[in-house]
């Protein structure tokens, strides 16, 4: 017996040392603001991440982006955004949101001021311009060819008037257009969401009135400035679900920029589109502090900290062995496999060039040189949400 101790003390530490490999596999990740390429073979895991957003659109991956429409004078500050998505493929772009309020300020200071022509986007304007009117859109999820945003507008005359407005919406990649409840789900549901969001909206200003909570009495003083908008909604989910969430603009000088948020509201999840959505979303667990998506043979999971900002992203085996690939920004909500079926040769070039392009991108731009004190001090006030939702 003694004999045989010295050869299981060998077995042990052969098992011990015995590395085994990751599951084969190949994924994109939508995570915060940001996409990681995550691809595992012959033992090795690699990892790319880059400050991309990207839409599958009838099978083929497109880049959502947003870029500065400057229609500055020299004594007008005037600066929208556009948001356009890109055909990683073909590399055409197209622009599916223009900024209207932009526009029609730049017409109208254009017909005020008819010596004051535009200017490009590279020279100087004024260090006291009559107008300054500049706007934020900040992309949200994406949900197969619908995608949520919020935009804020911020303006001053020089000794008139200064507004604010915040407002959120879903954008249709595929169309170009503003999406509505009744594209999204159909006009039955339509009718019976938006009367839940009329609802609910009756019932949060009640809240309002009667919360001892500051920011609410300042809400209360301003309660008949924010109104119901049906078109002032993003898509979210809950859990494997489409859900709808309203925000009520305010409007004036005591609400302008300001939103209450309304509770989500269930919608159809049989709606055709939302079918190819389910199989990019996690399954989550009642431990709300991991997301999950299987596959046969294996996993992958998103394992967020406490502060719910950061996440680490792993692949675990079909017996729970679990190999960390790397920390990245929450929340994680879209995961799209690549290896079934397998991408083709340009795809994978299509989607390599798009990470190398945004490894390049700044965030720079005369909004943020021109205006960053006025930006700064309005953008804050327009971040005020008297009513929050949890995550879902």
């Amino acid at each position: 017996m003694v004999r045989l101790f010295p050869l299981v003390a060998l077995a042990l530490v052969a098992c011990r040392t015995e590395r085994v490999a990751p599951p084969r596999t190949e994924f994109l990740l939508a995570a915060g603001d940001s996409s990681f390429w995550v691809r595992s073979e012959n033992g090795r895991i690699r990892i790319r991440g880059a400050p991309l957003q990207l839409a599958q659109l009838r099978g083929r991956f497109h880049e959502v982006y947003v870029a500065d429409d400057d229609r500055s004078h020299y004594e007008a500050v005037i600066i929208g955004q556009r948001v356009f998505r890109r055909d990683l493929l073909t590399g055409d772009s197209a622009v599916v949101f223009e900024d209207t309020t932009a526009i029609s300020i730049e017409r109208w200071y254009a017909e005020e001021h008819p010596n004051d022509p535009r200017v490009p986007a590279n020279e100087e304007v004024s260090e006291h311009p009559i107008v300054e009117a500049t706007a934020e859109i900040e992309l949200l999820d994406a949900f197969g060819p619908y995608q949520s945003y919020e935009y804020h507008a911020d303006g001053l005359i020089q000794g008139g008037a200064e507004w604010h407005v915040t407002q959120r919406g879903v954008i249709d990649l595929e169309q170009g257009r503003q999406a509505t409840i009744a594209t999204l789900f159909g006009d039955t549901a339509a009718k019976r969401i938006v009367a839940e969001g009329r609802r609910r909206f009756s019932l949060a200003l009640d809240s309002v009135l009667a919360s001892p909570d500051a920011r609410a009495r300042a809400a209360a003083e301003a309660i008949a400035d924010f109104d119901f908008d049906q078109s002032s909604f993003v898509v979210v989910r809950e859990g494997r679900v489409p859900a709808v969430q309203f925000f009520a603009p305010g409007h004036g000088v005591r609400a302008g920029g300001m939103v209450i948020s309304l509770p989500p509201i269930l919608a159809d999840s049989s709606a055709r589109w939302w079918a190819d959505v389910r199989g990019t979303l996690s399954i989550a667990p009642f431990d709300s502090s991991l997301d999950r998506w299987n596959r046969p043979g294996l996993a992958v999971i998103t394992r967020y900290d406490a502060s719910g900002e950061r996440a680490m992203l792993a692949i675990v085996d079909s017996v729970g062995r679990e190999w960390p690939v790397s920390r990245i920004s929450a929340p994680a909500y879209s995961l799209f496999w690549l290896d079934t079926p397998p991408i083709d040769a340009a795809t994978r070039r299509a989607l390599t060039r798009a990470f190398d392009e945004a490894a390049l991108y700044s965030e720079q731009s005369r909004t943020a040189m021109r205006s960053s004190g006025l930006r700064s001090r309005l953008i804050a006030a327009a971040r005020i949400h008297f009513l929050r939702a949890p995550r879902l």
